[in-house]
């Protein structure tokens, strides 16, 4: 594609490269994002002075940092009539892989174009080759062999060439992202971006710029125009997690989003297009939220096309050893150490824990007790101190009569649901504070409240 204003020096320069090439001419940034959005552009020749100030080169070089956001593996050789070289320099650190000075000598471009694409075609086989180490990590990366988790990976694979919306069930902690991630690696759209937004991490006025973008001066601190996450995603995939948490106008938003594959920034005119591969993600009821008037079920219909749910690790505990494995293996070479294992009490105390956080819980747990063990092995007296209590508990528990499987975790949910509610209240319903006393995340002291219905009255 041509970026030139001067139609009469673009249409000359087709010419010369349209027996070789297939040549896009535009004259303005507006109709270069166009083309972009319908097609895949290898490279780009760009003009900086563009209207509608000529006689600088700030539209230009905007430009050229969309071009970088929406499109990096499209070449960018830069055009300029400027003698300054520092112009030059500044075009080639903000992405461009080369520049020329006006006027052109046509044989020199050629040259220079066969190089750039040369590059970009040694840069997509290094870009297959990292996809295909990818498709090695995968399924490596998710540790298991149970009969639950091998169901779930087995439908992952035969979803993830499809190009339906995925909703993503499953406790906090459980690894709903890596699944997300498989289903994108696993697919057609595996050389695409995969664009992660989580949706209680904003606010609903930085969620809706950080979604669909802005112009410039949209509103108060916008200084340039920035491209939101669904033309980031566009050929790849956006995941959304914690979507139970959008607010109903953001829901609307999305909804006509999803039906008409278009959008407009914060402060545009121009609808943008973007193909993207949705997969949603929740540890909510949503079918209880819609019960409750807070999630639209049109849009839940939309997100659910294709349903997953990942099961808890209490589900799955032939998993716990093969986990505790792997991230003794992680910390130590993170941190230097040798531990080589966990003595049987630990592991007898992972297989008996309810887990409330699943595997980021355990994964937190084991962290830490790298970090802290002195010896070949981790011993109980590494691990945070709350879990001392609940051990004590469990001692006492083997004095009584024999208890049967339901009535043990009875007993778990209860002394959870008693530890919580003490510690919360010892620290004033400060949730954060809460996290920390017992060696938690936020979100896990967030889901127990929300479990056992545990709220300030």
């Amino acid at each position: 594609m041509i970026i030139d204003d001067n139609q009469v020096f673009s249409r000359g320069i087709s010419l010369a490269l349209s027996q070789e090439y297939q040549v896009y001419t535009v004259t303005c940034k507006k109709d270069a994002l166009a083309v972009i959005d319908d097609h895949f552009i290898d490279l780009i020749l760009l003009d900086l002075h563009l209207p509608p100030l000529l006689d600088r080169v700030d539209e230009g070089m905007d430009l050229l940092l969309s071009i970088k956001e929406i499109t990096p593996q499209s070449v960018t050789i830069v055009m300029t009539g400027d003698r300054e070289k520092s112009t030059a320099i500044e075009a080639i650190e903000r992405g461009a892989y080369d520049y020329f000075q006006k006027p052109i000598n046509i044989s020199e471009l050629m040259i220079i174009i066969k190089r750039a694409l040369k590059k970009r075609e040694l840069e997509s086989e290094n870009l297959f080759l990292r996809q295909q180490l990818v498709g090695e990590y995968y399924p490596k990366n998710i540790i298991g062999a149970s009969p639950r988790l091998k169901q779930l990976l087995d439908k992952v694979e035969r979803i993830a060439s499809s190009q339906a919306a995925v909703l993503i069930l499953g406790e906090s902690g459980t690894g709903k992202e890596l699944i997300a991630r498989a289903l994108h690696y696993l697919s057609e759209r595996r050389d695409r971006p995969f664009v992660e937004v989580n949706c209680s991490a904003f606010p609903e006025s930085l969620l809706e710029s950080e979604l669909f973008g802005h112009e410039k001066g949209a509103f108060t601190g916008a200084i340039t125009q920035r491209p939101g996450r669904f033309e980031l995603a566009h050929r790849g995939t956006l995941f959304l997690d914690e979507i139970g948490d959008l607010s109903e106008t953001i829901q609307i938003k999305l909804l006509r989003i999803l039906q008409e594959k278009k959008f407009q920034r914060l402060g545009g005119k121009t609808a943008q297009k973007s193909d993207f591969r949705l997969i949603t993600a929740t540890n909510q009821d949503l079918k209880q939220k819609i019960e409750q008037g807070t999630f639209r079920e049109d849009f839940y219909f939309r997100l659910n096309v294709v349903q997953l749910t990942v099961p808890p690790l209490r589900e799955r505990k032939e998993d716990i050893t093969l986990l505790v494995d792997y991230f003794i293996k992680k910390f130590n070479k993170m941190n230097g150490r040798s531990i080589k294992g966990c003595s049987q009490p630990v592991l007898d105390f992972f297989m008996n824990y309810h887990l409330p956080g699943n595997v980021r819980e355990l994964e937190n747990i084991i962290e830490g007790a790298v970090v802290l063990c002195k010896n070949d092995y981790i011993e109980m007296d590494d691990l945070p101190a709350s879990f001392h209590s609940y051990v004590s508990a469990q001692n006492l528990g083997k004095t009584s009569e024999p208890q049967t499987t339901i009535n043990f975790e009875e007993a778990v949910r209860n002394f959870e649901h008693s530890l919580l509610k003490k510690t919360l209240n010892e620290t004033s319903w400060n949730k954060t504070q809460a996290a920390k006393k017992l060696g938690l995340k936020l979100e896990q002291i967030k889901y127990l409240c929300r479990k056992y219905n545990l709220f300030k009255r």
